[in-house]
């Protein structure tokens, strides 16, 4: 239903934040996921150290320096790798986000 409607009024993807409870849906349904890791205290090189098995979307410093982030393309389900992320950096934001091209 979401996806028709937005073919009808011409959007051309769909943007969708999930929890890691929605990964396996999403990617049943043919979204690509990605892990949004965002830091105050974790450099860029120390948020990718703990990346071993995904592509690396981005890498980002934000608002006037003072905020880190990356963005990694997920293969598979991610909700493992979110949790890593919030047990190493605790003041970290992360979330999913599961993508789809509208044809």
């Amino acid at each position: 239903m979401l996806e028709e409607n937005a073919k009808i009024r011409g959007i051309k993807m769909v943007i969708i934040d999930s929890t890691d409870a929605g990964e396996l849906f999403y990617q049943k349904m043919g979204y690509a996921g990605c892990l949004i890791v965002q830091s105050k205290t974790g450099g860029i090189e120390q948020l990718l150290s703990l990346n071993n098995k995904f592509d690396v979307r981005s890498s980002k410093v934000v608002k006037d320096g003072s905020l880190n982030q990356i963005a990694l393309n997920l293969s598979e389900p991610g909700g493992e790798m979110q949790k890593n992320y919030i047990d190493a950096f605790p003041d970290c934001d992360t979330h999913l986000q599961y993508t789809k091209d509208i044809v």
